[in-house]
């Protein structure tokens, strides 16, 4: 018991991200690895598109010709930054799911949100929901509306006295 040490005070509040100074360059080259990729997949396709072109579709939009902007700008361009999103996206519901549970190893199988996509997505297959709505097919909303309600089922099972428990949610 002695050897255990107690807090004493506050704890200390964070006021602004600290990164420890052994982690900048680290950072920097992730950074620039992550600029120099996106270029990589804006300029890359069918269609043979080099520096000055990318260049210009930053810098001066009126040197580039009326096919070139359209496959930089309404194709790539957004099919860069649609994969960064749905990126964040993912890496952001992994960090929430491994806050909920204080373990770093956990996934969407845990608590069953990735079956009740699958059983979404097989009943809308199996009674052909194939509908387009807003562009969207039926069958990932349907697989998205079951993992939900897979996910607030299984936390509203969890609920005792309306709190929840981390072992009763497993």
């Amino acid at each position: 018991m002695d050897k255990v040490k107690k807090r004493e005070g506050k704890p200390k509040a964070i006021t602004r991200l600290e990164i420890p100074s052994l982690y900048l360059p680290k950072l920097a080259l992730l950074i620039i690895i992550f600029i120099l990729v996106a270029l990589w997949s804006i300029a890359s396709g069918s269609t043979d598109i080099g520096l000055k072109e990318l260049q210009y579709l930053f810098f001066n939009k009126e040197k580039l010709s009326e096919e070139t902007f359209f496959i930089l700008h309404d194709l790539r361009l957004v099919r860069v930054i649609l994969g960064i999103l749905v990126g964040l996206s993912l890496s952001l519901s992994g960090m929430v799911l491994q806050g909920i549970f204080r373990n770093p190893l956990v996934d969407p199988f845990i608590i069953g949100i990735s079956g009740g996509a699958s059983l979404g997505a097989g009943v809308a297959i199996l009674f052909g929901l194939n509908i387009t709505f807003w562009g969207l097919s039926s069958i990932p909303i349907m697989a998205f509306i079951t993992a939900l309600a897979a996910m607030i089922l299984a936390y509203r099972l969890s609920l005792v006295n309306k709190r929840m428990y981390i072992d009763r949610l497993l």
